[in-house]
């Protein structure tokens, strides 16, 4: 018989749109979901706050943006422009990519005042933050930004994401459906493992994102696929049956964890390009 598992199931990109939020909230409500991070920065944060009010089971984070990724729906940083030069475009909008944030000499002064500003801005808002992590997974483009980001957390009371990251053995190719997802539990060691999803509904809204790489109707479909597979009956009753533990950031203390058998060590990966978890 296998060991103990436990899962830290995270939703990102609550605050991008209110299809996002409310697909997010059904995600907790009716399915697996117990963390979800935060984009300060987006139009919809506020439509978050009000909807997420007063919901103690839900662990919240900040979704560390300096990216703005989409051709229609773009977004900046929450201090002044001219705080931050190096960190927006020509339209007073984040950079696209890492990459192209990197080759326009984005400053990691700048980047870190923006950052301390976005927790600012969701605390304000009234939510009890307490994981940070990273759309698009930015800081690979830093030097020296893993060590300063740590202290960052440290001294905001926070919990690196980075600690926390043990992916499951799911195949690129087969897009996290549900028979993937079961078969990665099914074969997964003891130990305690992060999913991140991005939920949505397929909407009108949802399908203004998009760029000349994937159409706003694909992103809007594999969002929506997010939702279904986090509120899966099948993923819910199977992790019942094997006693899958869903996860909160904040149960999880240094690597190791009371609520899963044995105390199980969390694995520290290297991130490399991955951009998955944006």
């Amino acid at each position: 018989m296998k060991g103990a598992i436990g899962l830290i199931t995270r939703a990102d990109d609550a605050g991008s749109s209110a299809t996002a939020n409310r697909a997010i909230l059904e995600a907790c409500d009716h399915g697996i979901i117990r963390n979800v991070s935060l984009m300060a920065t987006c139009g919809a944060i506020e439509d978050a706050a009000e909807l997420f009010r007063g919901r103690d089971d839900i662990c919240f984070g900040v979704h560390l943006t300096l990216n703005a990724e989409w051709d229609r729906v773009r977004w900046g940083p929450v201090m002044p422009n001219d705080r931050v030069p190096t960190l927006i475009d020509a339209e007073g909008c984040f950079h696209r990519t890492p990459e192209a944030m990197k080759a326009a000499g984005a400053l990691l002064d700048e980047a870190f005042l923006e950052m301390q500003a976005q927790l600012n801005r969701l605390r304000e808002l009234g939510f009890p933050i307490r994981y940070a992590d990273e759309h698009m997974f930015f800081g690979r483009v830093f030097e020296g930004y893993e060590e300063r980001f740590d202290r960052w957390c440290t001294e905001a009371g926070l919990i690196n994401f980075r600690r926390c990251l043990r992916r499951l053995p799911i195949r690129a190719e087969d897009n996290c459906e549900v028979t993937a997802l079961l078969d990665a539990l099914d074969r997964a060691e003891t130990g305690i493992y992060t999913l991140v999803t991005h939920p949505a509904f397929d909407t009108p809204e949802m399908r203004e994102s998009g760029h000349a790489g994937k159409s706003g109707e694909e992103i809007a479909f594999e969002r929506e696929r997010d939702t279904k597979l986090v509120t899966n009956a099948k993923v819910m009753e199977f992790c019942k049956e094997r006693q899958i533990r869903f996860l909160r950031y904040d149960e999880v203390d240094d690597g190791r964890t009371n609520n899963v058998e044995g105390k199980m060590d969390l694995v520290r990966q290297p991130i490399g390009n991955d951009e998955s978890g944006a």
